[in-house]
């Protein structure tokens, strides 16, 4: 689309193709296929690239149709306000919390990429300012107006002088702003736990298949203070490497599950069938291939639908959401999975996994990576990273099986990245815990702290399942909901979406 404009705008009465341009990018790429995806999937300011991707893709849609605003007055943020609306609120929580030592955002991998600078890093606080700028006088704009940015790369500098970041704003004061944010429609959760630059940052994913750049990762969860502490795994840049289809892209790589089902096979992933695939145990590739527009998605829905956020909600005193991600998983194998998750602010988390196989034999597996090696004391591990730690304790299954591994293999092969410029930037480690007896009903429970260790005992008693950590208290009921014990106060965990004003 901004390519489009460009050329058609710029050579506008001299080039008889350049209303056909205009036409092309305005009515048959805008309004004929992205609008219908912004409308199905948009809540939030969700987006259905992902990583690297979404953040610089997104920035040249909206700079495509502030460009087509400003020259011919065709106003395409109208066309769909609560997207473009709400990605403001998204895009305050997507950031890590600490910026690197020049100022620039600091961002999650998120499916292809990685945690290195690059010039698209700075494309989300171009969009901020956009936007901003667009919504002029409204609340958001307000408080996006006190978010502080920095460019670094010259294409930066330069859209910064041309589209004018609005200084001059009415501001709020950044702490009244929620501090969690979820994109519904792609399955996405932000939360910190404060507005500093020492804030707990947390990120969760469970939402449908869209595009090739997506990973295998329902369920996925991140946690970052001063530095990256639940990690990614993997080296992208190479999309089509052993490294890439076997272990970057594969379940194997998150902070998920696996469920092993000896038989499963994997076959034609992204690379075409040029390597051999081998059975991480993870999540199944249930499609042919990515499809053209909503139209043909929709008719093909349920080979990718994957997982689903079934419960949120959001508060000063903590954040909870729950995820379905069944069906990320062959049918043959497993039968249910839910995770909830509890972020207790600042800096505590009590996650719950509740899985079951369709066969006791069929293994299961926690999964938890990290920067470098995990310290084990019995059922406690300490994963550290620069002045950033994790602090973890296992209470459920009462007895498991735990290792830790370094490197990229799995099943007796490796699969080393085409090249090593990543390395002093990857999260090769990784714990690997599962229930010491075969059952087909599987329970995990894990409290997580980022902040100082505070000692976890598990509630197991009258059919309740919980914790005690610190001053707080976590039990959880049904399928779904539970209750919240903190600060003198109590809260019921709600087995249903409650949105904020901005989600």
């Amino acid at each position: 689309m901004l390519c489009y404009l460009r050329i058609a705008y710029a050579t506008w009465g001299e080039n008889p193709k350049a209303k056909e341009f205009r036409d092309y990018a305005i009515h048959r790429l805008y309004e004929s296929r992205l609008l219908p995806v912004l409308q199905e999937f948009g809540d939030g300011g969700g987006w259905t690239e992902c990583g690297w991707y979404q953040r610089h893709s997104l920035w040249d849609l909206a700079h495509a149709l502030e460009l087509a605003r400003r020259v011919e007055g065709y106003d395409g943020f109208a066309r769909v306000p609560r997207f473009f609306y709400q990605r403001l609120a998204y895009e305050m929580l997507q950031p890590y919390p600490e910026n690197r030592p020049d100022g620039t955002e600091r961002f999650a991998v998120e499916g292809d990429g990685s945690d290195r600078y690059w010039s698209g890093d700075e494309a989300p606080h171009l969009l901020r300012d956009l936007l901003a700028e667009y919504f002029r006088g409204s609340e958001l704009a307000r408080y996006v107006a006190n978010k502080p940015r920095v460019a670094e790369h010259p294409s930066a500098l330069i859209n910064e002088f041309l589209w004018g970041p609005p200084h001059d704003q009415q501001t709020l004061p950044i702490e009244g702003f929620p501090l969690a944010h979820l994109a519904s429609g792609v399955g996405k959760v932000y939360a910190r736990s404060d507005w500093s630059p020492d804030a707990t940052w947390f990120r969760f994913e469970c939402g449908d298949y869209w595009n090739n750049h997506q990973h295998y990762e329902v369920g996925n969860f991140e946690i970052f203070r001063r530095e990256t502490l639940a990690a990614e795994s993997g080296e992208y840049y190479d999309y089509l490497s052993n490294h890439d289809v076997n272990w970057l892209i594969r379940t194997i790589a998150h902070n998920s599950i696996l469920i092993y089902q000896p038989d499963e096979q994997w076959t034609q992933m992204r690379d075409g069938g040029r390597n051999t695939y081998y059975s991480d145990g993870g999540q199944a590739k249930k499609w042919e291939w990515t499809v053209s527009d909503l139209d043909e998605w929709k008719s093909r829905r349920e080979s990718f639908t994957r997982g689903k956020i079934v419960a949120y909600e959001n508060t000063p005193e903590y954040m909870y959401v729950a995820g379905d991600c069944t069906k990320a998983y062959a049918a043959s194998k497993l039968e249910s999975w839910i995770r909830q998750v509890v972020f207790i602010r600042p800096d505590a988390f009590v996650i719950l996994d509740r899985v079951v196989s369709t066969r006791p034999e069929y293994k299961k597996t926690w999964l938890l990576h990290s920067r470098h090696e995990p310290k084990i004391e019995g059922k406690t591990f300490t994963l550290t990273n620069g002045d950033g730690h994790l602090v973890v304790q296992s209470l459920l299954p009462k007895e498991s099986t735990l290792q830790t591994i370094e490197g990229y293999t799995y099943g007796g092969h490796t699969f080393p990245p085409s090249g090593d410029r990543l390395a002093d930037t990857a999260n090769r480690w990784r714990i690997e815990l599962s229930p010491a007896e075969a059952n087909t009903q599987d329970t995990f429970l894990h409290v997580m702290s980022a902040g100082a260790l505070q000692p976890a005992k598990l509630i197991e008693n009258d059919g309740r399942l919980g914790v005690r950590v610190g001053n707080a208290e976590v039990v959880f009921t049904g399928q779904l909901g539970g209750m919240l014990k903190t600060g003198g106060r109590e809260f019921a965990l709600q087995a249903e979406v409650r949105k904020g004003k901005y989600e």
